[in-house]
């Protein structure tokens, strides 16, 4: 835990995995804490791999929900899909407090960025943390890619 009462966690990515993956994976156990800030130096490049494969993620849902017997983790399923398909991916700065969505941001759009978020990936940023770390709430998480 950082000095400001964050949590940093630091990933290296492997041969075999891809950043858009990976993030997705983790995004998803992520996405119901709160607002998500993802900075990289190519924001739409990572948007479009990472919506991709968020669809992919969505098939997985729906096909575990289409193979569940039980009335009750259908419903559990159900749940989560409606979740998980209604998350907004956007490439532009929340101009005011956000309950949810993912962000991709470039890390210049860090200056004049006032929104709080639960959770922020930088891919390939090591310029300053300590900005990322006033971009988080209390006890949020700051997710550290090293390709």
């Amino acid at each position: 835990m950082s000095g400001n009462g964050v949590y940093i966690e630091k990933r290296v990515l492997t041969k075999n995995v891809s950043l858009s993956w990976d993030l997705s994976r983790h995004l998803y156990t992520r996405q119901l804490e709160g607002p998500v800030l993802v900075v990289t130096e190519r924001p739409r490049v990572l948007l479009a791999s990472l919506r991709k494969q968020w669809v992919k993620n969505i098939g997985k849902i729906n096909l575990q929900r289409a193979s569940s017997i039980g009335t009750i983790r259908v419903r559990e399923l159900k749940s989560i899909m409606n979740y998980v398909e209604g998350l907004n991916f956007s490439l532009v700065p929340p101009k005011q407090s956000v309950s949810s969505g993912v962000f991709i941001l470039h890390p210049n759009d860090l200056d004049w960025l006032e929104t709080k978020f639960s959770t922020a990936y930088a891919v390939a940023y090591t310029r300053d943390v300590s900005k990322l770390e006033n971009r988080v709430i209390h006890h949020g998480l700051i997710v550290l890619y090293e390709i």
